[in-house]
Order: structure tokens, then sequence, then C-alpha cells
């Protein structure tokens, strides 16, 4: 397919490359010349521009896609968009006389690029872009992955007027991923950690805890987030490939992960890195200091013999575009981090993995983002559900992954499939859910 463009810049390549080779499965080709686009002999041409090219050889089977500007510009400024619904679709940058109402392919690059997120907002607690400042949050569609239906609105579109063009239909995917904030709760902790946090349990009147830590300490018990033998057990049984993401900051306010250099830890990092994959969890406090992600990933890649390409930020903190910057410095090629914390759904509008676009230096990067659908914390701590609650909601978000063959990524932790404390009868719920999405004939990865 040969695709005319009166001036090309890298965001047409960026888009184009998603909707049609990522989402379609489309080869293409740009061309800012009209003259060889006219004479070209390709049986599949396109124009996207302003307005329809005005020249007695345009060819008139050219499907025309009116631009609405956003590809042709350099600069973030807030943007003016209306959204409406068109057949339960929500669209924006509307446009006339094209072969949609709306620009499809701007309406995608500004979901997929993060584009307001470069644009001030008022961060949460931890620095973080809020979800309720976000557009598909003000206009309801946060749990509808709308890119992908627009690359299958687009695929329609040029099927009717080449129906011997082969488009590929994606085919639905599922992954588990589990994070290790603290692989355990009570054990291996040190001295000083250990006696610090039974006081404040003391001084709290907290005695189950205070009873369960003398069970754990006396080997009367096991230690309730050492779970992993019980997560390979049911990943194993269900035929699921988990990714790890392992926490290897030193300790601080928001990382408490045990020594990474206990022998505790090491063990668990090898044992679990011989039947599933391991990512790097970088630290909180890597967000001040980007080496850290670098002494982190090594550290892990150490441990496991294995190379680190496989990356989730700690509470999901992403600061555009300098955490995806760091992240490729750091030789990461996949990031699991692109997801709300306060709420389930599709923060990009997309269920598809897709390669980051650094706004401000008008690049992609080589950083490809792979989607969360949902984390646990975001059910229960955030969100307040009960266990049957956050159930309805998964299954309705994996169908909505489901209509569009997208990749349905999970995120739990190895402390919320402990069945402890305030995470019992969790682990059912992942359990019951990754169930039924398989038994619904699903492909898994």
């Amino acid at each position: 397919m040969i695709v005319f463009v009166p001036h090309i810049t890298p965001r047409h390549r960026y888009v184009f490359d998603h909707i049609f080779v990522r989402g379609m499965g489309i080869s293409h080709s740009l061309c800012s010349d009209l003259d060889a686009f006219n004479s070209s002999h390709d049986p599949v041409k396109l124009a996207y521009a302003p307005s329809k090219p005005e020249s007695p050889d345009f060819p008139t089977n050219c499907l025309f896609f009116r631009a609405s500007g956003l590809l042709e510009e350099r600069d973030i400024r807030p943007q003016s968009l209306a959204v409406m619904q068109v057949d339960g679709l929500p669209i924006f940058f509307q446009v006339e006389n094209g072969a949609l109402s709306f620009d499809p392919f701007a309406a995608s690059f500004y979901l997929l690029s993060r584009y307001e997120e470069y644009l001030p907002y008022a961060p949460d607690s931890h620095g973080r872009f809020p979800a309720e400042a976000s557009l598909a949050v003000r206009c309801g569609f946060l749990q509808i992955p709308v890119v992908d239906h627009y690359i299958r609105l687009i695929a329609r579109v040029i099927h009717k007027e080449h129906p011997e063009i082969a488009i590929d239909e994606p085919k639905f995917k599922g992954l588990s991923t589990i994070d290790v904030d603290q692989a355990y709760a009570y054990k291996y902790k040190g001295a000083g950690r250990a006696w610090g946090a039974l006081v404040r349990d003391v001084i709290s009147l907290k005695w189950r805890r205070v009873t369960d830590k003398f069970l754990v300490f006396t080997g009367l018990k096991p230690d309730p987030f050492n779970s992993f033998s019980g997560i390979k057990e049911v990943h194993s049984r269900l035929n699921l490939h988990p990714i790890f993401f392992f926490l290897l900051g030193s300790h601080g306010a928001y990382d408490k992960n045990i020594n990474p250099n206990h022998s505790a830890m090491k063990m668990l990092l090898k044992s679990t890195s011989d039947w599933a994959s391991c990512g790097i969890h970088p630290s909180y406090a890597s967000n001040q200091n980007n080496q850290l992600v670098q002494k982190e990933s090594a550290l892990l890649a150490e441990r496991t013999g294995k190379k680190v390409v496989d990356s989730r930020q700690h509470f999901l903190k992403i600061h555009l575009p300098y955490t995806y910057r760091h992240l490729a410095e750091a030789g990461i090629a996949r990031d699991y981090s692109m997801g709300f914390a306060d709420l389930p759904g599709f923060r990009a509008s997309t269920s598809m993995p897709f390669m980051f676009y650094d706004l401000r230096a008008e690049e992609q990067l080589p950083v490809e983002l792979i989607p969360i659908t949902y984390m646990d914390g975001t059910l229960k701590d955030y969100m307040g559900l009960s266990t049957e609650q956050a159930y309805d909601v998964i299954i309705e978000l994996a169908h909505q992954v489901q209509k569009v063959g997208g990749t349905f990524v999970s995120l739990w932790h190895n402390h919320s499939l402990s069945n402890y404390g305030e995470w019992k009868g969790w682990n059912e719920v992942f359990n019951r859910s990754w169930s039924r999405i398989l038994n619904e004939g699903t492909k898994t990865s």
C-alpha cells in the first residue's frame, strides 16, 4: 500500500507503522510527491491530507482520509477536543468529507503518545499523572481500548474498497505478571527492622501480627508472603507463563524488600528464573537517580544469569518522557507500567503492545510498552471492591480485550496471592477469573 502525505513527519511514520504494520499486518510506503503517488502501480492507494489533492491524475479509487492537522504539528499544546459517541465508540478530531467522520490517525496518536501527560497537570501524592485527569476518564471510555477499535474501522474501510487485500485479524492473548515488592512479610529483614516492626505492632495492639511473627520466627509457621510455590502450581495448572518483576533496590520509605544480597533472595531469584521470566521492578528511589535502574538491572542479570529486558515501574510511577529514556539507556526493551494505579482500564486506550514515542524529541524510542489491564491493588485498595465485584470487573475487561484481539495483562503481587490478612480470598479471584477467561477459548502466552 502506498500512502500520500504532503509533508511527512516522524508522527506520521510512528502512527502509520502502529496501525498498518502492527494492527493489520500491511506493509506500506509513504510518499510526499503527488506525481509519483499518482503514477505508482501499487493497487492500494491511500491519501492523508488536509484536503483532497486537486490533480487530474489523482486516482478515483484512492481512499481519502482527511487530516485534522495534529500529525503535521511540531509543538505540544492544549488541544480543543470535542468527544462524540458514534455507534457506541468515542471519537474526536472530527472532520468532514473523509472516509470517516473523524481523523483516526490523529486520535490514535494523541492517545498512544500520551499527549495529555506532557501538558500541565496536578500530580497525585506520588507525582503521577492521575487517572481523573485523563480524557478517557473524563469522557467515560477508560475501559474501552478505542485505538484498537479505530484500527478495525480503518481496516473495514480498506477491505470494502480492496477485498483482495489480506488484513490480519489480531488474536487475543493473556499474560499474567507478578510484582515482588516484598518477598517475605517477616523473615530475612534483619534484626533492626524486625524488632522495630515488632515494637510498633505491640504499641498498636496488633496482637495477631505479633503472634504470626513469633510463629514465623520460631519456624512453626511459614512466612505468609512466601506464596511462590502456590503461584507456580496455579500457573502450571492454567498453562500460563508469567513474568515476575523483582524489586532489588536498597531499603527506603517505599522500597521494602529484603536485602538483594541476602542468600534467601539469591535462591528465590534463581529458582523463579528456572521456570518463569524475570524482569526488574525499578525502585521508587530510581526516579530520582536513573543510574539505579542500570545497577538494579545488572544485579538481577547476575542473579538469574539472563539478560534483563523487561521492567515495570514501582508504584507505576511514570514521568514522560524521562522514565522511558532512562529505561532505554539501561537496555530495557519492554516495559509493563502503562496503566493507572487508581482505576483499571486502558491508560493509552489500547490493549495492544506499542512503541514509545517521545513527544519532546519527536522520535520513537526502542522501548515497547505492554499495557496492563488491571492491578490487584486498584480493585481492592483504591476502589474498595469486594472479591465478587472485582471478579466481575476483571471479566468485563477481558471481554473488551477479546473483542479487539488484544493482550489482556493482569498485575498481581506475591502478597496478594498469599491468602493472608487483608488479601484473604483474593487468590480465588485470580484463579476463577483466569480459569474462565481461558475456558472461553483464549490464547495465552
